[in-house]
């Protein structure tokens, strides 16, 4: 499964290792909703200084990490306990909530009979302290109620934010306790129906970057909103269209702002006042701690665009997104590009294998300076693939989770010797988060 190329490849010598080990343990079906609601491209390899960038869901590790040759997953595979069989778990995301990454939040979906969702965390040190029992615990409610999916950050020293859809709207809750139960801060609205990111400001601190999702005259439509430390809001210009696939965004912290990756319609730059149709185009920007939106690189998807995640690297970050193939394309599959930061400087797209059937079903991370993607796998269970910064296949392993089972989340470890992965195990209905860790061998 080595990547293709669509631009100009750097040649690395490698040994890629498949390596297939059955074991236990997005957007699943539980939490979808109905969504009637709802520059200059770069070319040649990432090179150049940058800021180094840190926190939220799609953080890696050190950029010094050694290659990850293989993915050897540690047993036990991680689960609520004594979840009541009338309860169903689903969306499970992590941050990391200190400063050196040791301390990680997973934070997932409670489904009652009554249909009611509320947001459930639990709080671990997985690179130290295993927990050989196979629980992910103690498990606390932050109070906090949901009618569709959630995006998480920390938010200072040993807390965590989330951005969810409410009834009343799209709201953001801020400063809650990594250890403890409890909402944290009043929560804050924002325009738009619901989240499509949340990334927090420079060392994890308490300013952060909502990607909001809205329908207006144009389509539906992206923005963005920047949330200081004191709750101050500001609204920055709108960040592309689309029509009937809905457009999808995703950003990491880098530097002293934020690369912020998004699908839009090509046809037009931003937002028209009609006249759009699906997400073929995918632009990179920064956005600076004032608000300031740079335009870094600007390239075609390829085809249409379903999902897309982001995903640090030192200089930048990656950018994952899966397509419904055009009449060039044989069939579905994921793209990759790795932007400079500083320069704009765009190295790819480059085809990541087939992909799930679909072409939807993914997520992204980063270990240390390398990619690595988990795809849904059919009946198979879950494909955790790591690549290089030439975008070469280093390492793989499919874990047999059977059907039903959907990648929600990856985070690298602090070091770059691992990896984490949430995913959701929905067969006959019945929904289950799990986690599991997966190290590298060299």
């Amino acid at each position: 499964m080595n990547a293709t190329q669509s631009m100009t490849r750097v040649a690395f010598a490698s040994a890629p290792l498949l390596l297939v080990v059955p074991g236990c343990g997005s957007r699943s079906a539980l939490l979808q909703v109905e969504r009637d609601d709802a520059g200059v491209a770069g070319g040649g390899a990432v090179s150049g200084g940058g800021g180094s960038s840190s926190g939220g869901a799609a953080s890696g590790g050190s950029a010094g990490a050694g290659p990850c040759h293989a993915l050897l997953p540690l047993a036990p595979t991680l689960s609520p306990a004594n979840v009541p069989p009338s309860m169903l778990d689903d969306g499970l995301r992590l941050t990391t909530t200190s400063d050196d990454g040791a301390r990680v939040t997973a934070v997932f979906v409670r489904k009652s009979p009554s249909g009611k969702l509320t947001l459930r965390h639990a709080s671990l040190q997985p690179w130290q302290d295993w927990p050989a029992n196979g629980e992910l615990a103690p498990v606390h409610t932050p109070d906090i109620e949901t009618v569709s999916v959630h995006v998480l950050a920390r938010s200072g020293a040993e807390r965590w934010a989330t951005a969810v859809r409410t009834d009343e709207g799209l709201r953001l809750y801020r400063h809650i306790e990594a250890t403890q139960g409890g909402p944290g801060s009043l929560p804050i609205a924002l325009p738009g129906i619901e989240p499509s990111f949340l990334a927090s400001g420079p060392a994890g601190s308490s300013t952060h970057l909502v990607g909001t999702f809205d329908v207006a005259v144009e389509g539906q439509r992206l923005g963005a909103q920047l949330v200081d430390a004191a709750g101050e809001t500001m609204e920055l210009p709108p960040l592309g269209c689309a029509n009937g696939q809905p457009p999808r965004s995703d950003a990491v912290p880098f530097g002293q702002g934020w690369l912020v990756a998004h699908s839009r319609h090509e046809g037009v730059l931003k937002c028209p006042a009609s006249g759009t149709g699906p997400p073929g185009q995918v632009d990179v920007l920064y956005v600076s701690s004032s608000g300031l939106v740079t335009t870094l690189a600007s390239m075609d998807a390829e085809g249409t665009v379903v999902d897309l995640h982001v995903a640090t690297h030192p200089l930048g970050a990656y950018v994952v997104w899966s397509i419904v193939p055009s009449a060039s394309e044989p069939g579905p599959g994921l793209r990759a590009v790795l932007v400079n930061g500083d320069t704009g400087n765009a190295f790819g797209p480059f085809t990541l294998g087939p992909g799930d059937e679909s072409g939807t079903t993914f997520t992204a991370g980063a270990i240390g300076s390398q990619l690595a993607v988990a795809e849904r796998r059919s009946f198979q269970g879950i494909l955790v693939s790591v690549f290089d910064e030439a975008f070469t296949l280093l390492a793989s392993v499919t874990l047999g989770t059977g059907a039903g089972s959907s990648p929600t989340a990856l985070l690298g470890s602090p070091d770059g010797s691992g990896v984490l992965l949430g995913w959701t195990q929905s067969a006959g209905g019945d929904y289950r988060v799990h986690l599991t860790r997966l190290d590298c061998a060299p």
